[in-house]
């Protein structure tokens, strides 16, 4: 049986088709940083090893060489990608908020 967290940070396959199809330019993903549509991934803004929730809010599609240094690269490289990924969510939902992409005990 899932826990609740596991639950929350978990992305369904409905929220992973509607992230690829807000991504999607000319009917395939691309990354949000470059627009390659080549070695495209779900990433996550708000990680899930911080409690970061499997929502569309909290999710976009990069490349490889992109997702790589938001997750691994140096501090100044992270630092851009993470600003790169959240312009791009906050243009996709009107009233995005970062305080709403992470789980919290007690509550979804």
């Amino acid at each position: 049986m899932k826990t609740t967290r596991t639950k929350a940070l978990s992305i369904s396959p409905a929220v992973r088709k509607a992230v690829y199809e807000r991504d999607a330019y000319d009917g395939a993903p691309c990354c949000c940083i470059c627009g390659s549509p080549y070695m495209i991934s779900l990433a996550h803004y708000r990680a899930r090893s911080q409690g970061g929730k499997g929502v569309e809010e909290n999710l976009v599609t990069m490349c490889l060489p992109h997702h790589q240094k938001a997750d691994h690269g140096y501090p100044d490289e992270r630092r851009e990608m993470l600003e790169k990924m959240r312009d791009y969510l906050m243009s996709k939902y009107d009233h995005w908020s970062e305080a709403d992409l992470t789980f919290r005990k007690g509550g979804f």
